[in-house]
């Protein structure tokens, strides 16, 4: 990609968001005329400040509309404080003719310069020691010898000091002693034989390549050690790399691309965002019985600024990546700014490629961009917040094998699941702290905070972000498609543990025995119902109790209502075997201590057509029936 294209590209996709602002205020470029009188260029930042404008947003549309020209192939509207703009281009091209002076430096005109006019410390040492011995009038064979280097110098267009540089960087023999038949031996073994071979050492291939030499017919020349492992390090290391673990291995061994021609990066808050999920190095309780806990892993989905580096929003999840982590971290952003990027970034997980993500972010305009396959040194920025997550905080509390070599040394007793002392309430308070303080560091060379460089950036181009209102269309547009479930007319529908019921239900009672369902990803007792052709809200008969709660509980309520529910099963499960166990050693109890007693039973007709008409005769029938005797267990 050229320079000037990637420069147009983001001042394009930057003016185009601008366009989403209704109406336009052309007013203001008269204001702007008066001060164009005056000084025939501004910056962006200063013309802000002299019309007292909040943000950037008229001065942009100004720009769309022609009335104002800039540079889009040399400067960036996001760089407000650099980006000069004039009311036509003859004169914007005078003010880049001044300001281009001074700048420090231009990439594109940067060229590779010649090691003998600029050499390192130690050879300009040696050259002016050599001046000063030739101008003290020393006569000497070394003295002439350097002269007859200044002259020839001269005749190249050097200078004293550049003649006498030493020249010893090109002594040395560059021409190859060995064989060319060995050379060609020493190719062919290093590409088909040590490179697709995963994990054989390069010390163990260096004797394998001499028995093979030794074994050719006619024998080959075998090359010594260090020659054999330059010749390998010579190699580009992805070749290697993709004999042994295909593409993936091989572009994460890939060398840099050329800077010039990289595309250029985020430069504003909510230009672009990414959403990764992490499998935290923490086992988190999600169950206790009278002391004794059951921890799990959990599951982080989080959604950071490419721009600033700053988190927008988070999730916690026991259950596996899916569409119900998608709709926590989208629904955490909007709830805690009100907000969605303009871009959002995803790897080919199946959640990411899913119908569900693709219509949401397609109801909102929202860009969906998927990772290149196989690429692993895309989404490095999500990566590197779990990486410091996990390093800097994880590794301080209780029940963390950030450590993994660590975690498997230990025996059983002390082994992280057992040492678990935190729940998914405390974890979330943690994991917020955890982002406040990241977020109020330094970073990198920026003089600001990202916590400041975000505030500024969304203060200052508030276009860029897609407003979106937490209202109830927001909540049912998140909502998880779920198959049919049948409709009980006594106690409505049942999902999981829970019974959902509306009055609306009322109206399918006869009609429809199933009916499809949206589920809340947050909320445990609230679900959709489709009645006709509406989106009926279905609640639980804990509703009452859940909406006393405060929000960080709800969350929490919903995490272990939702996400824990195959583990409960798991659980019951043990609890039922054990009840088993129970009933079984009370059973054995019982014919241990034989503390049976025999209970005298009546054999009475049950044909109801020999009954007695009177109650001597049944006294009559009573004494001529049978006596059986039961055996039965204690009562005690």
């Amino acid at each position: 990609m050229e320079p000037a294209h990637r420069f147009r590209l983001a001042n394009t996709e930057l003016i185009l968001a601008s366009r989403s602002v209704k109406p336009r205020d052309p007013s203001i470029f008269s204001c702007i005329k008066k001060l164009l009188k005056n000084s025939f260029c501004w910056t962006l930042a200063d013309l802000r400040r002299q019309l007292n404008l909040t943000d950037y947003t008229k001065l942009i549309q100004l720009i769309d509309d022609g009335l104002l020209s800039a540079n889009l192939d040399n400067d960036l509207l996001s760089e407000p404080e650099s980006c000069y703009v004039a009311e036509n281009t003859i004169l914007l091209k005078e003010a880049k003719k001044l300001t281009q002076h001074f700048k420090l430096t231009n990439t594109r005109e940067d060229t590779i310069q010649s090691f003998a006019k600029f050499p390192p410390t130690h050879h300009a040492q040696a050259a002016l020691n050599r001046l000063n011995r030739i101008d003290s009038g020393e006569s000497s064979r070394s003295v002439r010898r350097w002269k007859n280097w200044i002259r020839k110098g001269e005749s190249e267009g050097l200078s004293r000091f550049q003649a006498l540089i030493s020249k010893r960087y090109l002594s040395g023999n560059r021409s190859r002693r060995i064989p060319s038949s060995a050379i060609t031996f020493l190719d062919y073994f290093i590409k088909d034989h040590y490179a697709p071979k995963q994990g054989l050492s390069l010390y163990r291939a260096f004797f394998a390549y001499k028995v093979e030499a030794e074994e050719q017919k006619p024998k080959t020349y075998a090359v010594c050690w260090e020659t054999f492992r330059k010749a390998v390090k010579a190699i580009p290391q992805n070749i290697i790399a993709k004999a042994r673990g295909g593409i993936r291995a091989s572009n994460a061994k890939e060398a840099p691309t050329d800077p010039e021609n990289r595309a250029l990066k985020a430069n504003l808050p909510w230009e672009k965002a990414a959403i990764d999920h992490y499998l935290a190095d923490i086992y988190l309780i999600h169950y206790s019985d009278d002391g004794v806990a059951y921890a799990e892993r959990p599951w982080v989905t989080a959604m950071i600024d490419l721009a600033t580096k700053s988190i927008l929003a988070y999730s916690i999840s026991f259950k596996n990546p899916s569409r119900i982590a998608l709709a926590r971290v989208i629904r955490d952003c909007v709830r805690c700014h009100g907000k969605l990027p303009r871009e959002i970034i995803l790897d080919r997980g199946a959640e990411f490629k899913s119908v569900y993500c693709a219509s949401l972010f397609a109801h909102y305009c929202i860009t969906h961009t998927l990772r290149p396959s196989g690429h692993s040194r895309y989404g490095g920025e999500i990566e590197g917040f779990f990486g410091e997550f996990k390093r800097l905080w994880l590794t301080q509390r209780p029940g963390n094998l950030a450590d993994f070599k660590e975690a498997r040394s230990v025996d059983g007793k002390k082994a992280p699941r057992t040492s678990a002392v935190i729940r998914i309430v405390d974890f979330r308070r943690e994991f917020a702290s955890f982002i406040n303080w990241r977020d109020h560091r330094p970073d990198g060379i920026h003089d600001r905070s990202p916590y400041d460089r975000f505030l500024i950036g969304q203060s200052e181009y508030p276009f860029i972000a897609k407003n979106i209102d937490n209202d109830q269309d927001f909540k049912l547009a998140t909502c998880i498609d779920e198959s049919k479930f049948a409709i009980d007319p006594q106690r409505g529908i049942h999902i999981d543990n829970l019974w959902y019921s509306s009055p609306e239900l009322s109206k399918l009672y006869g009609q429809k025995k199933k009916t499809t369902v949206r589920r809340d990803p947050e909320n445990p007792h609230l679900i959709y119902a489709q009645v006709g052709h509406t989106w009926s809200p279905c609640f639980s008969g804990q509703i009452g109790r859940y909406q006393a709660l405060s929000p960080e509980f709800q969350i929490s309520e919903g995490i272990i209502a939702l996400d824990t529910i195959n583990l409960q099963r798991s659980i019951s499960e043990q609890c039922s075997m054990e009840l088993y166990r129970l009933i079984k050693k009370q059973k054995i109890h019982s014919i241990d201590n034989g503390n049976s007693e025999n209970i005298s039973s009546l054999e009475l007709p049950c044909n109801p057509d020999k009954l007695p008409a009177s109650d001597a005769d049944f006294f009559q029938l009573v004494k001529n029936t049978t006596v059986i005797q039961l055996k039965t267990g204690t009562w005690s």
